[in-house]
């Protein structure tokens, strides 16, 4: 038993940042924050179906800190790599921004798989479509 404690805390000592990430991921699924950034989410329309709230149940946090980045910075442009949930979110955010501030932007998203494109687009609410453009960019195994 001490040898594997003895373990562990060597593991600590060389690597700390692995137990400050344990200790962040575990504040951010056990903490009221997660619950209240579902609701800011629910409250934004961010949040569609029972199924999406499964799907990214344990990342509302950050999800809710990327809404209020975009709402913060109004940024004209957007570049994602790599399409999900951060996308309607993303887009919803954008529309908040016009509809608000009259601040128009617009998000350009880029995904390797056509699924994920697919998938996320059919999450979107059409309302949001006109923030985003959908590209496909296949990966290409190159010979160096």
């Amino acid at each position: 038993m001490i040898k594997k404690i003895v373990s562990k805390f060597k593991t600590v000592i060389r690597n700390p940042s692995i137990v400050i990430w344990k200790i962040k991921e575990w504040v951010d699924r056990n903490t009221d924050l997660q619950l209240k950034s579902k609701e800011f989410l629910e409250k934004q329309g961010v949040l569609l179906k029972k199924g999406d709230i499964k799907e990214h149940e344990f990342t509302c946090l950050k999800l809710a800190n990327l809404y209020k980045l975009i709402q913060t910075r109004k940024p004209k442009v957007i570049l994602e790599f790599g399409v999900g949930f951060s996308t309607i979110v993303l887009a919803a955010a954008l529309k908040n921004n016009n509809d608000r501030y009259k601040q128009e932007g617009h998000l350009y998203t880029i995904d390797a798989q056509q699924h994920w494109l697919d998938n996320t687009e059919n999450k979107l609410q059409p309302e949001l479509r006109q923030y985003v453009t959908f590209h496909y960019s296949p990966l290409k195994k190159l010979n160096i």
